[in-house]
């Protein structure tokens, strides 16, 4: 078979032609920093690309729960870190009070820090998360758990369930 001149010369315009495609995807590719400029390059990739997508996001979704449940962990310390500092102070006033030489005065004094930590006690039993619910309050977290009464009393209102945080699909 003899090939003319002609016939010669389309092969290698159309072979010139697909290298000047294939540079213009790679220049493409370069100035973008992206080997797949549409999911028409590469399904495969494509489908891989919007399921690692998925993927992140949900790593950023988690990411977000745990640092909102470490924040409420930490809160939580923090409460009853001031909760048990509050005690030990009433333990210390209790031990002054039972002292002999102590007048009238003074206890009356020491019933007024009494008061006052217990008032603190209670804010701190009533510390709200981030979102507003109540810490200490189980499920019932919409309310202030512990309430004082018209008769000077304590109550709790709350009950003795636990909450818990998702995390991730298999972590609370």
């Amino acid at each position: 078979m003899r090939v003319s001149t002609n016939e010669f010369l389309l092969g290698s315009l159309n072979d010139i032609m697909a290298q000047e495609a294939t540079v213009n995807q790679l220049n493409q590719e370069i100035a973008s920093g992206q080997t797949m400029q549409s999911a028409v390059d590469n399904p495969a990739g494509a489908g891989s690309a919007l399921g690692i997508a998925g993927q992140i996001q949900q790593l950023s979704f988690d990411t977000a729960n745990a640092q909102s449940g470490a924040a409420t962990i930490q809160n939580s310390l923090a409460s009853l870190q001031g909760i048990n500092t509050l005690l030990s102070q009433i333990q210390s006033v209790a031990v002054q009070a039972a002292n002999g030489t102590m007048n009238a005065s003074d206890r009356a004094a020491l019933a007024g820090t009494v008061n006052s930590a217990l008032q603190q006690l209670i804010q701190l039993a009533n510390t709200q998360s981030a979102d507003g619910s109540y810490i200490f309050a189980g499920s019932k977290s919409a309310a202030a758990p512990f309430v004082v009464q018209t008769n000077g009393r304590i109550a709790f209102n709350g009950d003795a369930d636990t909450t818990s945080v998702t995390i991730a699909p298999s972590l609370s």
